[in-house]
């Protein structure tokens, strides 16, 4: 069995939707043998800072009563309203060049640009949302999973989206294992957290090594988003039946499409489908020795 691009159509929508529209982990990284009062002494727009406004060693830089109350206005608005959230995220972004709260805005908007059909949109966003936090998994997870399954092999830029989705994805997973849970933050939550961004970005991996042919190796990584993965993505559980298919795995691919076939999704009749095509691909069952 191939990978069918059709499957990208059916699920998108439905994956994207299970993205968190405020941002995630903001924690601090520590550098060296500094001590995380050293790192937040650094200025607002210093890369690699926390410059979210829950990080509160940034409380006294965000007094600006005018920021404040656009940015409340911005969060108050309905996650689905993307019109609208689009609208004033990108007026505060042109009015306040500077403000602590860019970086929460600009991971927002990624997320809301590719519900809206922005894609484009939505990677310059997340790019620029990293590169003022390099420690934001989240906002590195979503960039990744969504370069991976939006991949059209016919684009002009398909190779770089393709090796972006991969970068993405690696550091989401190497600077997830270096994060400190901040003190304003429950271990539950900063766990969960954790967990479901690295969900995405081992989907996005899996889903990456899937369009480059490599079925075996992909298996690891989607084994991981379909475990990690809190929300039961449908489309994990197809591509990793697609992964186990194509390596003759087939009684895992059987289970992986089983799994997929018992979840709400455009993906339900598919993964039927694909899972009577792997148990006729694995022949009859051996008798039982007596």
């Amino acid at each position: 069995m191939l990978l069918e691009n059709t499957f990208v159509k059916c699920t998108l929508g439905l994956a994207l939707l299970s993205f968190s529209l405020s941002p995630l982990l903001l924690a601090q990284k520590p550098s060296g043998g500094s001590s995380s009062s050293a790192t937040n002494s650094m200025s607002p727009s210093a890369v690699g800072r926390d410059t979210s406004p829950m990080n509160p060693e940034n409380t006294r830089e965000m007094s600006n009563p005018q920021q404040d109350s656009k940015f409340q206005q911005f969060l108050k608005v309905a996650p689905n309203d993307y019109a609208k959230k689009i609208k004033l995220g990108e007026e505060f972004l042109k009015t306040y060049k500077d403000s602590p709260y860019r970086q929460p805005i600009l991971a927002t908007l990624a997320v809301v640009y590719i519900q809206a059909g922005q894609p484009d949109k939505a990677y310059t966003a997340g790019a620029n949302a990293v590169e003022l936090n390099p420690n934001d998994i989240r906002t590195m997870a979503v960039l990744c999973q969504t370069m991976a399954r939006l991949y059209n092999p016919g684009a002009p830029d398909a190779e770089k989206t393709l090796a972006s989705a991969e970068q993405y994805g690696n550091q989401a997973v190497k600077v997830a294992a270096t994060l400190q849970k901040p003190a304003s933050v429950s271990a539950q939550d900063f766990d969960a957290a954790k967990t479901e961004s690295l969900a995405l970005a081992y989907s996005g991996l899996g889903l990456v090594l899937l369009r480059k042919g490599n079925y075996a190796q992909a298996i690891p990584d989607l084994e991981k988003a379909t475990n990690m993965d809190p929300k039961h993505d449908p489309t994990n559980y197809y591509l990793l039946g697609v992964a186990n298919q194509n390596s003759m795995h087939y009684d895992a691919a059987v289970a992986a499409f089983t799994h997929c076939a018992s979840l709400p999704g455009n993906l339900l009749e598919t993964c039927k489908s694909a899972a009577e095509k792997a148990k006729k691909d694995a022949g009859p069952a051996a008798p039982a020795s007596k």
